[in-house]
């Protein structure tokens, strides 16, 4: 039987990019909660589908402004700062 070598090629890689990718997959899992929280508001809260969806689409707009200004403060403050 042939040993599966899928990870190989990862190994041996600086601390940093586990970091980047372990931080990427959790900053993906969070966009799951958006089709929950759709339900979440008109079933819980009674809000109709028409403005529960403005709040989805309210909210995916407002990363746009707020990852443009937090990446202009980690180019000027410096990424750790910002991280805390």
């Amino acid at each position: 039987m042939k040993k599966v070598t899928l990870f190989k090629t990862y190994t041996g890689l600086d601390r940093g990019v586990y970091v980047l990718f372990i931080a990427r997959i959790v900053s993906s899992l969070g966009n799951f909660v958006f089709p929950f929280l759709t339900m979440f508001l008109t079933n819980k809260l009674h809000f109709t589908p028409a403005r529960a969806g403005t709040y989805i689409v309210l909210t995916g707009l407002a990363f746009i402004p707020g990852s443009l200004v937090g990446g202009k403060l980690a180019d000027h403050l410096g990424r750790k700062r910002i991280m805390l």
